[in-house]
């Protein structure tokens, strides 16, 4: 076995289950305990394809005890080795992906030799198996399959039935545009490949169980792979209906030279004659058969196959147990097939060769499908950016402006209204008719910016790729509401947004990416906001095209280091005079325009403070609570025997003010002596 070493990004195994459930408690452990050695983040999908045994029930014991890296695709039918490892690949994140058998004929602990290789930047490694475990007829058989296959489709590889095997996110993500009904993945890969290697890995008797592959099926999988990546056999049929042609014509040509050149009886009256004119016309059906069969061959070869194989179709195939790694619920249904790409295999290897920048985008009825929640200033910004990305927003949820309010924001309601995206008004969600209104829109992905609700689980589990929400703060820091008011308040340098997977908890989700921005000393939640609200349109921009593509990053939050903090109401910004004068400058700043203020009370009047300095100026001995007036400004002593300077203030139901005009309404005069001065 390979010694792991910490290797580059996230590791995604996915292997397809049939009837194993003799294999299942083995197999499982021994995966897990060998990508825990790698150094790197790991998921195990497991895709269970149609199994009539106990191996769904098992894979679902398994996704409980291990719900972080565990996850199981059920199909709803067996569709076949090759498209369950297609449906693991349209739910893996991995930036490698590994394929494995689940009959442990090819040991998980070989898994180290592959990342090794694509570490080094070989984006196919293919296991060779170095001695062979099997019967006679399977490596006869296998043996055959492989040269037959090299010489039709001109694609070499060793070991055509190992599927021991690693790519790169860049090749599965093309294999993911794909759409056929039958194909040989280890093949495909191989097309799309820049830089494939091989690798011997062990193999071993399969320890209970019995093959899933019998000769038929053997002989099916070897026609799909001819007649999926060539087009030879039509030409060897053109072929042959040539030479049947071209035999008849010279038979045809011998009879009449003996007949009337040499002027020898027919042995049978005529008959061979027949012989002769049948064989020419035969030739001639197969060979314009063929001819036919070759132009079909070339549109086959341009579109890249016929009917779409699961994870496409008109309908939805299957379902994931477990949490998507990119934030999809428990039990969220696959893609449907209309919104993959289907795949123009020349097209597309062409592209990847040439190794073109930017994402690919597809046509409205095929991109993905992004039902938006939000509200305020940064669900307005990152809807405005989402629309001019053209994304496929089908649906935009928001609020009704409350009366009681301040509204300093632009309206996601008009936005969407003015792009022609119907609204959703305070959803309950938990009603039935609001849930199958949501469900009708058929959601790919729920983004959520801003919006002031949570969001129920069911209505989490609906989009395939994930729910994930932008929060204030540089989560787990500040959960909850109001994040960048209660980050000022508590005099913060730094805050951030935060791209995050939603969950029924509250901002506990995986992070998924991070913006920080700085805060000044004298900053307004206001300024801090409108940064927050940049660093918002900035994270979306980096990651949509991942989100989108259900590869998004993900890692947990430290729940050791997270805090909490719920809603503020205009009654938390009451103050008094005997608190530190920091303590009520950034009280001050946090609860300014546009928010309600800060206040106290000023001889039987409500004083509302909007703006401050805190210079750090002793009092020298003032009483908490005494204004002075210094060089024109206005002092207020505070509770630790410091100065704070009023630099904008409003008696309530007067007009606001500067402090020294706050000063002379109040008639107050300066001191005698410049002694009182702060310094």
């Amino acid at each position: 076995m390979s010694t792991p070493t910490a290797g580059k990004g996230m590791v995604s195994v996915v292997i397809p289950v049939y009837n194993e459930e003799g294999n299942i408690p083995a197999l499982i452990p021994r995966v897990l305990g060998v990508l825990a050695t790698l150094g790197r983040p790991y998921e195990l999908i497991l895709v269970d394809d149609g199994s009539r045994d106990r191996s769904l029930a098992l894979l679902e014991e398994f996704v409980q005890r291990d719900p972080e890296h565990l996850r199981v695709v059920e199909l709803s039918r067996n569709f076949g080795q090759h498209p369950a490892i297609l449906a693991g690949f349209t739910v893996a994140a991995g930036d490698t992906i590994v394929t494995l058998d689940a009959d442990l004929q090819n040991p998980p602990e070989e898994i180290p030799k592959l990342l090794a290789l694509t570490d080094q930047g070989y984006d196919v490694v293919g296991g060779v198996r170095e001695v062979r475990r099997d019967t006679l007829f399977r490596r006869t058989a296998s043996w055959l399959v492989n040269r037959v296959t090299v010489a039709i489709t001109g694609i070499r590889m060793s070991d055509y039935g190992c599927m021991l095997r690693a790519y790169s996110r860049e090749v599965v993500d093309l294999i993911n545009r794909c759409e056929e009904s039958s194909t040989f993945i280890p093949a495909l890969a191989q097309t799309f490949s820049r830089r494939p290697a091989e690798v011997s890995v062990a193999h071993a008797e399969r320890s209970a169980g019995e093959s899933k592959y019998s000769l038929y099926r053997l002989l099916r999988l070897n026609f799909d792979l001819m007649t999926g990546f060539s087009v030879v056999p039509l030409q060897l049929f053109t072929l042959f209906g040539f030479i049947t042609a071209m035999g008849g014509l010279a038979f045809g040509v011998y009879l009449l030279v003996r007949r009337y050149v040499l002027l020898r009886e027919s042995e049978a009256e005529g008959v061979f004659t027949l012989f002769a004119l049948a064989f020419v016309v035969m030739g001639v059906l197969m060979a314009g058969l063929g001819i036919v069969g070759e132009y079909i061959g070339r549109i086959y070869q341009e579109v890249g196959g016929g009917a779409p194989a699961p994870g496409g179709g008109g309908g939805r195939w299957g379902k994931i147990l477990g949490p998507h790694p990119s934030g999809g619920g428990g039990g969220a249904a696959l893609p449907r097939a209309s919104r993959l790409r289907r795949c123009r295999r020349r097209a597309v290897a062409r592209r990847a060769r040439r190794r073109e920048g930017g994402p690919v985008s597809g046509s409205a009825s095929t991109a993905p499908r992004i039902v938006v929640f939000a509200y305020a200033d940064v669900g307005h910004a990152c809807l405005t950016h989402l629309i001019e990305r053209g994304a496929n927003v089908v649906a935009v949820y928001t609020h009704a402006d409350a009366p009681n309010e301040t509204h300093w924001f632009p309206s996601v309601r008009e936005l969407a209204e003015a792009h022609g995206i119907p609204v959703h008004l305070d959803a309950d969600l938990a009603d039935p008719a609001a849930f199958a209104a949501l469900r009708a829109a058929a959601p790919d992905v729920i983004l959520s910016f801003y919006y002031r609700a949570l969001l129920p689980a069911a209505a989490l589990a609906l989009p395939p790729l994930g729910a994930f929400n932008v929060h204030g703060s540089l989560l787990p820091r500040y959960r909850g509401r109001a994040p960048v008011n209660w980050a000022v308040l508590h005099g913060e340098t730094e805050t951030g947004a935060t791209l995050h997977v939603m969950t029924p908890r509250a901002d506990a989700g995986d992070i998924v990416d991070q913006e920080p921005v700085p805060i000044g000393p004298d900053d307004t939640a206001a300024e801090v906001q409108a940064r927050v609200r940049a660093a918002a349109v900035v994270i979306l921009e980096r990651q949509l095209d991942a989100l989108l593509a259900g590869r998004a990053p993900r890692r947990p939050q430290d729940a050791s280091r997270a805090t909490t903090f719920g809603r503020r109401t205009p009654a938390d910004g009451a103050f008094d005079w005997t608190r530190p004068a920091t303590e009520i400058h950034n009280l001050v700043r946090a609860v300014t325009h546009p928010y309600p203020g800060a206040f106290t009370r000023l001889a039987g009047r409500t004083l509302y403070v909007w703006r401050t300095r805190d210079g750090g100026w002793p009092a020298n001995g003032a009483r908490p609570g005494e204004m002075r007036v210094i060089d024109d400004r206005l002092y207020v002593a505070c509770g630790d025997g410091r100065w704070l300077e009023v630099l904008r203030a409003q008696l309530d139901g007067d007009a606001e003010r500067s402090g020294a005009e706050l000063a002379r309404h109040l008639t107050l005069t300066p001191p005698s002596s410049s002694s009182s001065s702060p310094s």
